[in-house]
């Protein structure tokens, strides 16, 4: 493992993180150009998994002093097991940390596997999505969307096993 003696100085730096996907990229683009000319510093994540790991990581570590999370694909692919899982604390380090953040829904709708074959029931027997010779996409449908948003979060669901926005 790497390490460092740099230390990076992180008072007042007004860093506010931004996530973004394929599908979302205008609208973050164009939210990183408003806050920039608003006099603030912009950090862009790509949700993929990591990218969402690697923010909430930069929070922890007080870099990050604010949140867009514009795409949070990273939630719905973890309660389902697919590729861009965001690991189980995903959009919970802001709200512990006190950390200002407005959370958008942007591809929360969109689950990615690999080829079609990789992709489990019940999602298989929809219409599958081609992003790539190597990636699959598929929508969830109107319950699953629901099972998402914070007015269905339930400790102990089967179904909900990481923490809600918050």
């Amino acid at each position: 493992m790497a390490s460092t003696t740099v230390e990076m100085e992180t008072k007042d730096t007004n860093l506010v993180a931004v996530t973004t996907v394929g599908i979302t990229t205008l609208g973050a683009m164009k939210a990183v150009e408003v806050l920039e000319a608003a006099g603030l510093h912009t950090i862009v994540f790509h949700a993929i998994g990591a990218g969402g790991r690697a923010m909430e990581q930069m929070m922890k570590e007080g870099i990050i002093t604010g949140v867009l999370d514009y795409s949070t694909i990273e939630v719905s692919n973890e309660m389902h097991h697919a590729l861009l899982a965001g690991g189980p604390e995903r959009c919970t380090t802001a709200g512990k940390l006190g950390i200002p953040q407005v959370v958008v829904p942007g591809a929360i709708e969109v689950l990615v596997y690999n080829e079609p074959e990789t992709v489990p029931a019940p999602f298989n027997t929809r219409t599958l999505i081609r992003h790539s010779p190597q990636i699959t996409d598929v929508r969830l449908n109107v319950p699953e969307m629901a099972a998402v948003g914070p007015g269905s979060w339930q400790s102990g669901s089967p179904s909900r096993k990481t923490a809600r926005c918050s």
